[in-house]
């Protein structure tokens, strides 16, 4: 199976981006529709504040000029005079009328933005559910992840980070128990059987003058962490006779790939390493071969995303920060190459098309999707919104020169990394457009 443009042009991509381009769309525009109500409201936070503060400052006018009539009307005259007993009196009971009522609008300003706040915080959680749906199954490359998991008990618990091709990071929950590896605690022997020791320093021995090898056995130890990204793995083991913070952690260098570092684990706090030279080939090879029987586990793992965590921009939270928009910017440069290369190669004007070749079959599927629809969805937008999309030319043919100036420069072999069973991308199966199925 093989993608190809609509004029027959072998694509530079496999993978169905007009479907990425319209998910893209579905989830900006209700992202965006929440982000603008989000603004709505908090417009309405500060006016209710002003409220306030205007509500202050004419109580404390009104008290001020009633007070200065009163000094103008008792001044000069005894403490005990009628007029001076009058005006205190009056100027006591000002002065507690001013108070309650600017309590009384302090509490009402403060029951409404209660409100309000609980109202952007409902938007917020709706804003992040587009995110959810979107970027449990982004399709996008994955420029860098790494991946945590930990043994909590008698359950193993993970996470992993993804940072995409469009420069956005999301941190996936994963599920342990759909992976059949890490449904339960697992021991070094599980993987690699048989009775194993490891050096995990020297001792002084009685009736020896030179120091002999402190020897561990580790084939009982209990997997406890597990560490993975591009340049590294690591694993730590709990090992049998020691506390459960007791262990060792071993590093594996992946580029270059086969280097092993050991360190020990005390009150799981990572020590020293232990010396390199205490490691025969023997032993490297052990622990090198317990990475290598977990790694596809690892990998299948990564494949399990339970929920979406969080999504970040230059590490900054995008719904805390309310970075919808950059979200969006970052997503359209992405797409913008990729879908002015099919708009080039598309023969209706008006449409988008895709076609994939089942040579095998000897069959060709059409997908295509007309500009229109997208762009009424983007039409109910403000015009400031409206403007993010505008490099994908959607409102009418492009330009005979399109200016790609900041857009996203997406190679050939970047785009190609979309791969629907790829464990590093850990991008679910796209559904593709409603076909017009027939040979060409």
């Amino acid at each position: 199976m093989q993608y190809m443009y609509g004029d027959l042009t072998k694509a530079g991509f496999q993978d169905n981006a007009l479907d990425l381009l319209q998910r893209v769309i579905d989830m900006s525009v209700e992202m965006l529709k929440k982000h603008q109500d989000i603004d709505n409201a908090l417009l309405t936070i500060q006016a209710e504040k002003n409220r306030m503060a205007q509500a202050d400052e004419d109580i404390e006018g009104l008290r001020t000029e009633l007070l200065r009539v009163l000094q103008a009307r008792t001044a000069n005259r005894p403490e005990q005079h009628v007029l001076s007993q009058m005006g205190l009196a009056v100027k006591e009971t000002l002065t507690r009328h001013a108070d309650e009522g600017k309590a009384r609008i302090k509490a009402q300003v403060e029951e409404a933005v209660r409100g309000i706040e609980v109202q952007v915080r409902q938007l917020s959680n709706l804003a992040f559910d587009a995110l959810r749906e979107f970027f449990m199954a982004s399709g996008l490359p994955v420029r860098q992840g790494n991946l945590r998991c930990r043994l909590e008990g008698l359950t193993y618990s993970a996470e992993s980070e993804m940072l995409d091709a469009a420069g956005i990071q999301c941190r996936y929950v994963l599920s342990c128990g759909a992976s059949e590896f890490f449904s339960g605690p697992k021991r070094f022997g599980d993987l690699v059987p048989g009775k194993q020791e490891i050096p995990l320093g020297t001792k002084k021995a009685r009736f020896k003058k030179e120091p002999v090898l402190e020897m561990m056995r580790i084939d009982d130890a209990m997997l406890t962490q597990v560490f993975d990204n591009e340049e590294i793995g690591e694993y730590r083991l709990s090992t049998r006779g020691g506390g459960e913070d007791d262990g060792i952690q071993i590093r594996v260098a992946k580029n270059p790939p086969g280097g092993i570092s050991v360190f020990a684990v005390t009150n799981n706090v990572m020590g020293q390493q232990i010396p390199s030279n205490l490691y025969s080939d023997m032993h490297t090879d052990l622990l090198l071969r317990f990475w290598q029987q977990l790694s596809p586990h690892l990998m299948a793992l990564y494949q399990t995303r339970e929920s979406l965590a969080s999504v970040n921009i230059d590490g900054k939270d995008v719904v805390e920060g309310r970075l919808f928009a950059e979200v969006v910017n970052r997503l359209v440069r992405y797409l913008t190459p990729i879908i002015r290369d099919i708009d080039s190669h598309t023969p209706v004007d008006g449409e988008l098309s895709l076609s994939v070749e089942y040579e095998d079959e000897g069959r060709r599927d059409v997908f295509f999707v007309r500009k229109e629809k997208l762009a009424k969805k983007i039409a109910d937008l403000p015009a400031i919104q409206r403007a993010l999309f505008s490099q994908l030319n959607l409102g009418g043919p492009p330009d005979a020169k399109p200016h790609l100036e900041n857009t996203v420069e997406v190679s050939t072999d970047v785009i190609k990394g979309v791969l629907v069973d790829d464990p590093q991308t850990n991008a679910a199966p796209a559904k593709p457009l409603s076909p017009k199925k027939g040979k060409f």
